[in-house]
């Protein structure tokens, strides 16, 4: 018998998911078109991509979100509207620094990755502690949510900036984090026992993955962990550059809009999909199609896809496709965690996911640069490969729950 769920833990889910995605993109992807619209250079726009190191480094942090307990609200909630408030303040600093204040404006930028990455340990926890019957549904929510999260900040920043500038659009979107405080409050406090000291909390998800997986097992998944989404990472560490190059401000903010559909649909569709499909046959579809979405990028850098009508066809394939192998991809993540120690493990292997990132951003813009953008999307379609021949053996397991 599948165990019930408040249903106000739906909504919930969707407005975390909002939260967990909007301020990503503000320190990545719209800054960087903030900071080409500046007329900073090219290497400078995308070494900027390294402050959001605070993804990769978030499992430092992570044994202490496990095993505290803010003063209110209860130990997931309250961490939840801690990091809420600390991101609002971070984005609003970005805003009144500004571009002609780069270290200012970096370092906000830093610590609303910062107070970003802490939220994400906390909404993924929250996520992978619902039942393991209804982990794609939950994990639906949050994604569509964070879709919903990206989409803002990728569309009302620059639709806003056109008018207002850079500094009001920043402000607006810190005001746009309120709606995650709506969804913290909503949220019903999640059962999950807490690790009784430290060297629990630091030992014991790394531990408890092993015996879930065995050693061979854990080593397998870390290294599919890492290749499966680099197709999508390497192109998403460029598509705010390349799109800022070949569309106007005003195009971006309404194709960028009309995605938000597509993702609903991809995740919708990976969520019913789940009880009919085996999860290895859900992975390996949802990573193909993610890397030949990249293929799109193709035809807009070929002139293939001009105006509106061709980036709005651009973005909602890769956003249905992005959701779709983003929604099966994390909430198989997130059934490999213990709800306990959910916090620490999926934090581990989310930055895991991210270190293939990170090892090829340095390359993005020479790539880019010596053989056009049209070589560089094709080449990043050919590194779904590695992904799917090391995740087909690993993508039945499960962990004890």
């Amino acid at each position: 018998m599948i165990p019930s769920v408040p249903a106000r833990t739906w909504p919930a889910l969707l407005l975390l998911g909002v939260a967990s995605g909007l301020p990503n993109p503000l320190v990545d992807a719209t800054l960087q078109t903030w900071l080409t619209s500046a007329g900073w250079s090219r290497d400078t726009v995308l070494l900027a991509g390294y402050t959001t190191l605070p993804y990769l480094l978030k499992p430092l942090w992570a044994p202490m979100v496990d095993r505290l307990a803010m003063p209110w609200l209860g130990r997931r909630r309250g961490w939840l509207a801690a990091t809420q408030v600390a991101a609002m303040a971070a984005l609003a600093a970005m805003a009144l620094a500004g571009d002609g204040r780069p270290g200012w404006l970096i370092g906000a930028a830093v610590v609303a990755a910062l107070a970003s990455a802490t939220q994400d340990l906390v909404v993924n926890a929250v996520t992978a502690s619902q039942p393991t019957a209804r982990l794609t549904l939950a994990a639906a929510w949050s994604v569509w949510g964070y879709r919903l999260g990206m989409v803002a900040a990728l569309t009302l920043a620059p639709l806003i900036a056109a008018t207002w500038g850079w500094n009001g659009a920043y402000l607006v979107m810190a005001a746009l984090l309120i709606p995650g405080l709506v969804g913290t409050l909503l949220l019903p406090e999640p059962a999950a026992t807490p690790p009784t000291t430290w060297r629990e909390a630091v030992t014991a998800p790394l531990s408890a993955l092993a015996t879930d997986h065995g050693g061979a097992g854990l080593a397998r998944i870390l290294v599919a962990v890492v290749l499966y989404r680099l197709a999508d990472q390497m192109a998403g560490a460029a598509t705010g550059r390349f799109l800022a190059e070949v569309y106007t401000l005003d195009q971006l903010a309404v194709g960028r809009g009309t995605s938000l559909v597509a993702a609903g649909a991809g995740a919708a569709l990976a969520a019913v999909a789940a009880g009919r499909i085996g999860m290895g046959w859900l992975l390996a579809i949802g990573g193909v199609a993610m890397a030949l979405s990249n293929l799109a990028y193709v035809v807009a850098d070929q002139g293939w896809a001009p105006g509106v009508q061709g980036l709005m066809g651009v973005l909602s394939v890769d956003a249905a496709c992005g959701a779709f192998a983003g929604t099966v991809f994390v909430a198989w993540l997130m059934g490999l965690c213990r709800p306990g120690l959910a916090a620490t493990q999926y934090a581990l292997l989310s930055a895991v996911m991210t270190v293939g990132l990170q090892a090829v951003r340095p390359f993005v813009a020479a790539v880019a640069d010596q053989w056009g953008w049209s070589a560089f999307f094709l080449i990043t379609v050919a590194a779904c490969l590695p992904g799917l021949l090391c995740l087909l053996p690993v993508a039945r397991l499960r962990a004890s729950r």
